[in-house]
């Protein structure tokens, strides 16, 4: 799994979120860093490890993935309670 940064300095408004999915919410952010839009999904990892071999199979994936049609992926960090996976954002 690669890693990110995970220092809130590095995002800017990463508390908006913009939707909730089966294994956790979707957070719009930019990168100050490149200015660049991102979304962020944080996965809680203390409601059991249901899933897990899924979403890391899924990350997997993002991580081969270069089409224009997909989104980026462009790293995850895990700490002990969330797994925080960040991708391309679309754009306006």
């Amino acid at each position: 799994m690669t890693k990110i940064h995970k220092d809130e300095e590095i995002w800017k408004n990463a508390d908006l979120e913009k939707g909730k999915g089966s294994y956790g919410a979707v957070y719009k952010a930019r990168d100050i860093r490149t200015s660049k839009l991102v979304a962020i999904q944080v996965i809680s990892l203390t409601e059991g490890e249901e899933g897990y071999e899924e979403i890391r199979g899924e990350i997997e994936m993002l991580q081969q993935c270069s089409n224009p049609n997909v989104v980026r992926y462009l790293g995850s960090y895990q700490g002990e309670e969330y797994l925080w996976i960040v991708i391309g954002a679309r754009q306006p």
